[in-house]
């Protein structure tokens, strides 16, 4: 009888069978970081080559180091198979082709969402590793470095936080671009931007300006929150939502499970705003 890809043995051990099933296809979606031709010729021996080091190697905290390895190795030689195709060119063409593909307007699987929601992240991390090794060598690093980690707690959980936002307002327009369809979007999402906006600049100012009396810091939170939020809403209904229109949405969008979700949310984020602007009075 066929066995399915993502089948478990009877006589193995569920739970680490699906862990190894996971890793693996985390581990074929970041292949897409060498060019076409060498994952064609390339990839599936990659992917055993990973299977092998994770069976022979992984298990527990192991794991971690067998992921730290395989993964650097997989930047360093993709870089180096960019490099040698296409020059310095090839290396910016290859940075920015996953960001258009992987996109909210062109998403479909669920593979695709997945690397959509991963790959900003993935892209700061790199370009904050490559600036922190790199003031290394110049003169007061250490104010640098500082600057750096600054910028990665700003940046990383706004990447965190906001892509999923704009990707599922993305996906519930795509299912159908109409007017009412727009107003209700802004009605559940505007909430929730302005919600993770406001957190994440009051929690910036808390751990980072810590003598602005917590009132303030509520004050010009809620202010930079609503500004922020109005833009988010309007960047993606005025520019990138009417050609997504025509491209079929994932399947997962239509579910009733994912609507509702949307409106907890939204209904959660109405509660933390009301707490919000009563601690700022």
């Amino acid at each position: 009888m066929p066995v399915g890809k993502d089948a478990l043995p009877r006589d193995g051990a569920p739970k680490e069978r699906a862990a190894e099933l996971n890793s693996e296809w985390v581990y074929r979606m970041l292949l897409t970081l060498y060019p076409a031709e060498h994952r064609r010729e390339y990839g599936e021996q990659m992917a055993q080559l990973f299977r092998d080091r994770m069976r022979r190697d992984g298990g527990g905290g192991r794991t971690v180091l067998v992921w730290f390895q395989m993964l650097s190795d997989l930047l360093r030689s993709a870089l180096n198979e960019h490099l040698a195709r296409g020059g310095y060119w090839g290396i910016v063409k290859a940075l920015l082709f996953p960001s258009i593909r992987y996109s909210a307007r062109k998403a479909q699987t669920n593979g695709e969402v997945a690397a959509l929601l991963l790959l900003p992240g993935l892209w700061l991390t790199m370009v904050l590793g490559v600036a922190f090794i790199v003031c290394s060598f110049v003169d007061d690093a250490e104010r640098f470095r500082e600057a750096i980690i600054n910028t990665g707690a700003i940046l990383l959980p706004v990447a965190a936080f906001l892509n999923p936002l704009i990707a599922g307002m993305t996906f519930r327009l795509r299912l159908r671009y109409d007017l009412r369809r727009v107003l209700l979007a802004i009605a559940i999402y505007w909430p929730i931007y302005m919600f993770v906006t406001t957190t994440l600049f009051h929690s910036y100012l808390f751990f980072f300006i810590a003598d602005k009396p917590s009132s303030d810091i509520s004050e010009v939170s809620i202010f930079f929150g609503s500004f922020t939020a109005i833009l988010m809403c309007i960047f993606p209904v005025l520019v990138s939502l009417p050609p997504s229109s025509r491209v079929p949405a994932p399947t997962f969008a239509a579910h009733r499970y994912f609507r509702r979700t949307e409106t907890g949310f939204s209904i959660i984020a109405i509660i933390g705003l009301s707490i919000m602007l009563l601690l700022a009075q």
